[in-house]
């Protein structure tokens, strides 16, 4: 951009102070300023810029080409774009909002609820009071002792530890509950009952 280079202004040739100054000598005074002012100024030199600068600017401000693909990548490129056009689409929102709803994520107080219905084997509904809670019996919790019989229930004798149950089935194949010899089993092995809750 060319910018004009602004002269000094000249003095006036009088040395009189303002208040000395008459009306015509204020007008021309005043007149040779505003000519002065917009004379037409000279023009400063245009500077040469460097071509390689020059050239190096131009490269800058021209847009990026694009690159050559290779066969391989134009390949992909294309089986990406084909996946892409085949993709699902998903209906508007307020279509999803009518048709399907997404369940809560439970938090840790319902995960806590849970594992307490199943130690202990209660529904939600007996939990909450609805439904009443079935009591068991004495006779479901404890087993009662008989002479000459063994002190668990019958349906609990396979949780027994191997060496228990083996002894056990000895006993019910001699019709005895004394201990009796078997293969696998010392002679002086006790069997010590122990009375077994539900």
């Amino acid at each position: 951009m060319k910018r004009p280079t602004f002269d000094e202004p000249k003095k006036s040739a009088s040395n009189k102070r303002p208040y000395d100054i008459t009306d015509e000598e204020t007008d021309t005074e005043m007149s040779r300023q505003v000519k002065n002012h917009f004379k037409q100024r000279s023009l400063e030199k245009k500077v040469p810029i460097d071509p390689t600068t020059k050239a190096f600017f131009q490269k800058m401000s021209e847009p990026t080409r694009a690159r050559i693909v290779s066969d391989y990548d134009r390949s992909i490129r294309k089986s990406y774009e084909k996946t892409k056009r085949k993709s699902k689409v998903f209906p508007p929102s307020s279509v999803c909002k009518e048709n399907k709803r997404v369940d809560p994520m439970p938090s840790e107080h319902d995960c806590n609820i849970e594992q307490y219905m199943t130690d202990t084997n209660l529904t939600k509904e007996q939990l909450l009071g609805i439904a009443p809670i079935k009591k068991k019996s004495v006779a479901d919790i404890y087993h009662k002792f008989n002479l000459g019989e063994p002190l668990i229930k019958p349906e609990l004798v396979k949780k027994l530890s191997t060496l228990t149950y083996l002894h056990r089935c000895t006993d019910s194949i001699n019709g005895t509950w004394n201990n009796q010899p078997m293969h696998g089993l010392k002679t002086n092995i006790t069997f010590v009952g122990c009375a077994i809750y539900g």
